[in-house]
Parts: C-alpha cells; structure tokens; sequence
C-alpha cells in the first residue's frame, strides 16, 4: 500500500554511498503520494545524497530537472517512447528499490552481487542516454 511505497522509498535516505542510481518517472509518483517528493528531497540534500537519475521526456521530469543543481541531482531525459516507465527503480549500497506506484506496491531486493549487477547496467544506460542530452 501506499504507506508500503514510503517505507520503501525512504530507505533510499539510509545509503551510505551518498549515490542513488535510479530510472524515474514523475508523473505516476505523483499520483500515488501527492506531495510526497519535495519533503523527500529536501531530506535527502539534508543528508547531503546524490541522485543520478534516468528519465522519460515528460512534462513532469521537464519540471522535476530544473532543479537538479540545487536537489542535488544530475539527470539524463530519454524520449518516452524508449522508456516509458510507470514503475520507479533505486539502486544505492547493497539494494535495489522497486516502486509500482499504480499497483501501489514497494519491495526492496538485498544482496551485493544483484545491486552491482544493476550498477553497471545503470551505467550502461546512462552512457547511452547521454547521447539524447546533445539533441535538447
């Protein structure tokens, strides 16, 4: 349920990493816990933690990265059609958060060898997105 999908979203607060790696989408979050971002975010820059974030081009994420110097977040905006998400994905420390904010359900998977898996996947990913930011 949705107190689920904040307990879950709010371990991304516990990384010791100080980065979270993660594929976003603003619009469906928002639907799910209004109002809920901006007092996450503002925790999360309090704990001085990164984000690095892939994205679909949407009128929310356009919104969402303006902000990203003073959130402490750097972004990497795809066009939708390539990823067109209606799930949240966080990768930090040892753990990758899943958030399906329409289904309303959160899990947190644990283990090393998964969450440097989905690092260098990530990594991938943003290697390749970065080929869309020359063409904004």
């Amino acid at each position: 349920g949705k107190d689920g999908l904040k307990e879950v979203y709010e371990d991304t607060l516990t990384s010791k990493e100080l980065l979270i790696r993660g594929y976003s989408c603003a619009e469906p979050m928002n639907q799910s816990l209004p109002n809920f971002l901006p007092n996450y975010v503002k925790q999360r820059v309090s704990k001085k933690i990164h984000g690095r974030m892939i994205a679909p081009d949407t009128p929310g994420i356009r919104d969402l990265i303006k902000t990203d110097k003073q959130d402490l977040r750097e972004s990497r905006v795809v066009p939708q059609e390539k990823l067109d998400l209606a799930v949240e994905i966080d990768i930090y420390d040892n753990k990758v958060m899943i958030a399906s904010w329409e289904e309303n359900l959160g899990v947190i998977i644990e283990g090393q060898k998964n969450a440097d898996a989905q690092k260098k996947i990530f990594e991938l990913a943003w290697e390749a997105a970065g080929k869309y930011q020359n063409k904004k």
